[in-house]
Protein backbone atom coordinates (compact mmCIF):
# COMPACT_ATOMS: atom_id res chain seq x y z
CA UNK A 1 0.00 0.00 0.00
CA UNK A 2 1.59 3.60 -0.78
CA UNK A 3 1.32 6.22 1.61
CA UNK A 4 0.80 9.71 0.90
CA UNK A 5 3.61 12.25 1.56
CA UNK A 6 2.64 15.13 3.72
CA UNK A 7 5.80 16.92 3.83
CA UNK A 8 4.66 20.10 1.31
CA UNK A 9 1.62 20.08 3.69
CA UNK A 10 3.08 22.98 6.38
CA UNK A 11 -0.04 25.21 7.09
CA UNK A 12 -2.60 22.33 8.29
CA UNK A 13 -1.63 21.96 12.27
CA UNK A 14 -3.78 19.39 12.30
CA UNK A 15 -1.48 16.94 9.72
CA UNK A 16 1.48 18.60 10.97
CA UNK A 17 0.60 17.16 14.53
CA UNK A 18 -0.40 13.79 13.35
CA UNK A 19 2.85 13.64 11.24
CA UNK A 20 4.97 14.21 14.29
CA UNK A 21 4.13 11.57 16.47
CA UNK A 22 6.78 10.02 18.50
CA UNK A 23 6.34 6.09 17.44
CA UNK A 24 8.59 5.23 20.89
CA UNK A 25 6.12 7.02 23.17
CA UNK A 26 3.07 6.29 21.25
CA UNK A 27 4.40 1.98 21.86
CA UNK A 28 4.79 2.71 25.40
CA UNK A 29 1.32 4.48 25.82
CA UNK A 30 -0.09 1.31 23.94
CA UNK A 31 1.55 -1.52 26.30
CA UNK A 32 0.14 0.94 29.19
CA UNK A 33 -3.00 0.62 28.28
CA UNK A 34 -2.84 -2.97 26.69
CA UNK A 35 -2.03 -4.54 30.29
CA UNK A 36 -5.23 -2.65 31.98
CA UNK A 37 -7.50 -5.10 29.36
CA UNK A 38 -10.16 -7.56 30.84
CA UNK A 39 -9.24 -11.03 30.03
CA UNK A 40 -12.49 -10.81 27.42
CA UNK A 41 -10.65 -7.82 26.22
CA UNK A 42 -7.20 -9.52 26.13
CA UNK A 43 -8.20 -12.37 24.53
CA UNK A 44 -9.93 -10.59 21.85
CA UNK A 45 -7.01 -8.37 21.52
CA UNK A 46 -4.56 -11.43 20.89
CA UNK A 47 -6.92 -12.70 18.48
CA UNK A 48 -6.89 -9.63 16.46
CA UNK A 49 -3.08 -8.43 16.41
CA UNK A 50 -1.17 -11.45 14.51
CA UNK A 51 -3.10 -10.04 11.62
CA UNK A 52 -2.15 -7.21 11.36
CA UNK A 53 1.55 -7.87 12.32
CA UNK A 54 1.58 -10.16 9.43
CA UNK A 55 0.99 -7.04 6.68
CA UNK A 56 3.30 -4.66 8.12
Amino acid sequence: MSQKTWEHVDRNCLITEQCAYDRDTERRKAMEEIIQLNPEQSSAFEAVTPIFKQTE
